[in-house]
C-alpha cells in the first residue's frame, strides 16, 4: 500500500520534534519568553528565512502550551462539524 505524503511527512516530523524538544524547552526558559511571543517571534523567522526548524520549534511550543496553558483563557471548545 502507498502511503500518503501526510504519512510519509509524520514520523521524521515527529522525529524533528522529538529532537528539538529540549533546545525548544531550555531557550525558552534561559529567554523568560512567554510562549505565545516565542511562537510569534518564530513565525516571523520562517516567513523571513524560510527555516523549517522554526516550524518545528512553533510545534513543539505549541504542544506544550496545549498541555499546559500559560493563556489565561486557554480552552478547547468542542465545535460540531457540519
Amino acid at each position: 500500500m502507498r502511503q500518503t505524503y501526510l504519512e510519509e511527512a509524520y514520523e521524521p516530523f515527529l522525529q524533528h520534534m522529538r529532537n528539538r524538544l529540549d533546545a525548544t524547552q531550555e531557550l525558552r526558559m534561559e529567554s523568560n519568553v512567554p510562549r505565545m511571543t516565542a511562537i510569534v517571534q518564530l513565525i516571523r523567522i520562517y516567513a523571513d528565512t524560510g527555516n523549517t526548524r522554526a516550524l518545528v520549534d512553533i510545534s513543539n511550543l505549541a504542544m506544550v502550551e496545549f498541555w499546559n496553558p500559560e493563556h489565561p483563557k486557554a480552552n478547547y471548545p468542542v465545535i460540531a462539524s457540519d
